[in-house]
């Protein structure tokens, strides 16, 4: 995966966001009326969340990091590196693991869990995207590398 390709998620990722908090503009009753809603946001959150564990892995091999599995790993990793602060871990690594609810929440649990769980994680999908941003803005467009950052 290059620069050009993680570039392309970073543009589209805020795009997909923007797209799920339609979600949360919208009530209770009328997301669960309407069938396209959960299908379409079902596909936008784990489009997002891949996209996120794609960014996550450019950061730690352009960095010359520790090749992560299971994906958890790549907040592990990025903390452990001092990318990441270490009180966002637990956060960050829950918000990679969402790639495999969607699915789960459709098939085994109701639609109020499922608007409620959209509702609670929309701000960390956001917080894990800047965070991912900010990384490459500040330590990969600028050159920098895993050692010299451990010097910083």
């Amino acid at each position: 995966m290059g620069k050009t390709y993680t570039q392309g998620k970073l543009e589209t990722i805020p795009e997909s966001i923007d797209s799920l908090e339609f979600l949360q503009e919208r009530g209770f009753e009328e997301v669960y009326f309407d069938f396209r809603n959960i299908e379409s946001t079902l596909y936008k959150l784990q489009a997002v969340i891949l996209s996120l564990i794609d960014i996550g892995r450019y950061i730690i091999a352009t960095l010359g990091l520790n090749k992560p599995y299971p994906n958890a790993d790549i907040i592990k990793i990025l903390v452990e590196a001092g990318f990441i602060n270490a009180q966002e871990q637990e956060r960050h690594t829950n918000t990679l693991q969402l790639k495999n609810q969607p699915d789960h929440l459709n098939k085994t649990f109701g639609v109020d869990i499922f608007y409620d769980m959209i509702h609670e994680e929309i701000r960390d999908i956001r917080m894990l995207y800047q965070t991912f941003y900010d990384i490459i803005e500040i330590h990969i467009d600028s050159g920098v590398t895993a050692n010299a950052h451990r010097s910083l």
